[in-house]
């Protein structure tokens, strides 16, 4: 049976008496104590009489309502209640309910002032809990709302071992968990027909409104697809399972319905809940764009789980040897290093021998984690979900005209960008078909002609931003690393997707944030200028203003977490002694595409004199990111082994600085983020600090020459 209980006046019952005696044993610190004390018998209330406040009352008891130190002192008193379940449960008297063999035993469930226990009907169990109640009444002076508390018996309970319970209990009421969720009151699979039935109404209304307040020209953008809302939700739910295995819900879940398979694969069974369908249901959108982070391997299987890529869920494909059939992905890396063992690879999986070793895994034991892929930090988003949710939907349930347009590869998402607001929402206006173009304007019937102002041609999106002989020739001017050729693009959609993953040559003096942005941004503010102004940019010179805008932009950004190095400021008038002399380490990278890398680092001193300089070439190094990551680990390692005990790190990738100061996630750099940190540890002092690049010359030119030297030897 289920007992749900209600506490009465929750908050103004409690004794201050008991809440001391529970932060007491807790172990908080006596002072600490007296302050929250302080806190919460000082208080004084007044009548409001006719609107003015009359008279003094000084409780001896209770906690106050919309104080926020109210919630975390009932919740440090309430683990009173769930110690003595707990204890009454490892003792066998109150055993609790399993909803499966292989899930655990639950006995009591909290949330704010309600307590849901599950025991059996019989005498015993009902006077244990019983007597857990009265106990804890008596301590907190709190008290059990007999009319609010309702129990709830399973099918088959007899009526005689109802009333017991209800007798010993004092509580007459049954039912009622269902109004307490604000549903009727149904259980079982009447609820599946419930919750259909709602989804399919506020479909229906979400249909209705877009039809009354659209007209045949437009589209209201911003409507959400619910299903597609729905299951992101879902899969919030679902990745929670996933990444958190020991917490209940997935104790009690993953026992029942996952025995003799995972999250990621199990079956649906026909008796399954509605709520474990819909579980499943975020699980089937997440599981194709959710994949495994390579720390050290070693709790991540060889051939069952989706480690080979950052991209996209690329699994190994078998079959095993008999050898090999257990074997981690740690099995794949030398034992006490970070290298991956080739001659293994090309045994075992030798068609994945270019995926596996851009991966980089931890030496310091990072643990293995599922990432979401779509995003940069691997972390899940509803928002991202959404997007991904709506694009893998047909929307053939929708009107042609309300269709929700999928988003171009939300892979890479245009609100995760390294640019300003307004291109964002530039981009975003292209995506969704919603700027003012001669085409639309021309559908719309707010303009006859459609002509492009610099060629004449009709003026889509396709052909403004890609298509058209200045644009083309604005892209292929562009100092990209690669070639972009967009005169054979077939949609918007593809020419977004590729233009965002363009990287710029280093001369250009932009770095690591994307020039494509700005060059959207630079035809559309043209186009404007020749319509309106009659002002007409060659594309040498629109190229020109891009490269600016994105500069100036950059420069403008004050990323928290970026702290500049500034090396003019004053030193201490004593020198300090050599053990404790703070350490200035200089680190750069120089990468191309090939891929490989070259690693510079100087180490000076305060006064700036070099102690000591070095260079190395990393191969399989899959962006210029990593490149620096791993310049920056080899130098806090050649820091240890020489010695240095205080260190400040000095990097020219903002990213880079910002992700070890914030500790923001990274998908490629999960490994070598930790090492890093771990390594830190070790120093006495080890601080990492954003520099300009030209103050970074030095270095730049060793990793540099390491390169050129790798590239001249082949």
């Amino acid at each position: 049976m289920a007992v749900k209980t209600d506490m009465s006046k929750a908050y103004d019952r409690l004794e201050w008496g008991f809440i001391k005696a529970v932060m007491d044993r807790m172990g908080f610190n006596h002072t600490w104590i007296q302050w929250i004390m302080q806190c919460i018998n000082t208080v004084e209330y007044s009548y409001l009489l006719n609107g003015q406040a009359r008279g003094v009352v000084t409780p001896e008891r209770g906690i106050r309502q919309g104080d926020p130190l109210s919630p975390y002192l009932f919740i440090m008193c309430s683990e009173v209640l769930s110690g003595l379940c707990s204890k009454a449960q490892s003792q066998g008297d109150l055993l609790g309910i399993r909803v499966a063999t292989n899930s655990p035993r639950v006995n009591h469930l909290l949330f704010a002032d309600d307590t849901m226990f599950f025991c059996h009907s019989d005498a015993q169990s009902c006077s244990t809990l019983k007597s857990i109640l009265q106990l804890y009444e008596n301590a907190s002076g709190q008290q059990i709302n007999q009319d609010k508390s309702s129990i709830t018996f399973s099918a088959k309970t007899p009526s005689p071992s109802k009333e017991v319970a209800k007798r010993i209990l004092g509580i007459q009421k049954e039912g009622g968990q269902g109004k307490y969720l604000g549903l009727p009151e149904l259980f079982g699979r009447k609820k599946k027909y419930l919750f259909t039935a709602i989804v399919d109404r506020i479909k229906q209304k979400a249909l209705s409104w877009s039809s009354k307040f659209l007209s045949s020209a437009g589209k209201l953008t911003m409507l959400k697809d619910i299903p597609a809302f729905n299951d992101a939700l879902l899969a919030k739910i679902s990745l929670c399972l996933l990444t958190c295995p020991t917490c209940l819900l997935a104790r009690v879940l993953l026992g029942k319905y996952c025995q003799n398979s995972t999250l990621l694969n199990c079956a649906v069974p026909n008796s399954a809940s509605h709520g474990w369908r819909s579980i499943c249901i975020g699980r089937d959108l997440f599981k194709t764009n959710v994949g495994r982070l390579i720390g050290s391997g070693r709790s991540t299987p060889l051939w069952s789980s989706p480690w080979l890529s950052l991209d996209t869920p690329l699994t190994s494909v078998g079959p095993p040897t008999e050898d090999s059939a257990l074997w981690t992905v740690a099995d794949l890396i030398e034992p006490g290093s970070s290298s991956w063992n080739i001659d293994l690879i090309r045994q075992v999986l030798p068609a994945y021998e270019s995926e596996i070793l851009k991966l980089k895994p931890s030496k310091q034991g990072a643990i293995d984690k599922w990432a979401w892929l779509p995003s940069q930090d691997g972390i899940y988003s509803t928002k991202s979900g959404y997007y991904t949710a709506q694009s893998d939907s047909s929307n053939q349930s929708l009107p042609p005209n309300h269709r929700t347009p999928p988003p171009f590869n939300w892979h890479v998402n245009i609100w995760n960008l390294k640019t300003s607001q307004k291109t964002k929402m530039l981009l975003w206006k292209i995506i969704q078909q919603a700027i003012p173009v001669g085409a639309n304007l021309t559908r719309r019937k707010v303009a006859e002609d459609s002509k492009c102002p610099h060629c004449n041609a009709t003026e889509s999106e396709l052909h403004l931003f890609f298509t058209c002989p200045f644009a083309i020739r604005l892209w292929n001017l562009g100092p990209f690393s690669s070639t972009f050729s967009p005169e054979q693009l077939s949609s918007t959609t593809e020419g977004l997707l590729k233009a965002n993953q363009l990287i710029c040559l280093l001369p250009s003096g932009i770095g690591n944030g994307p020039l494509s942005p700005w060059i959207f941004w630079t035809l559309w503010t043209t186009r404007n200028k020749l319509i309106f102004n009659k002002e007409k940019l060659s594309a040498e010179e629109a190229l020109h203003l891009a490269i600016i805008r994105a500069k100036e932009w950059q420069l403008a950004q004050s990323e928290k977490g970026c702290k500049p190095l500034n090396p003019k400021i004053p030193l201490p008038p004593n020198r300090p002694q050599a053990s404790e002399e703070v350490i200035t380490c200089f680190t750069d990278a120089s990468w191309i595409a090939e891929p490989k890398a070259g690693l510079g680092w100087v180490f000076k001193d305060y006064q700036d004199r070099t102690l000591k300089q070095g260079a190395d070439l990393a191969l399989n190094v899959s962006s210029p990111l990593l490149a620096e990551a791993i310049a920056t680990l080899t130098a806090v390692e050649v820091a240890i082994a020489s010695g240095y005990t205080h260190l400040s790190v000095a990097s020219d990738s903002q990213r880079l600085v910002k992700a070890l100061n914030l500790k923001i996630h990274s998908k490629e750099l999960h490994g070598i983020l930790h090492d890093i940190l771990d390594l830190s540890r070790n120093l006495s002092v080890c601080s990492f600090h954003f520099i300009p690049r030209n103050q970074n010359q030095i270095v730049d030119a060793l990793a540099k020459r390491a390169l050129d030297l790798s590239l001249s030897c082949t």
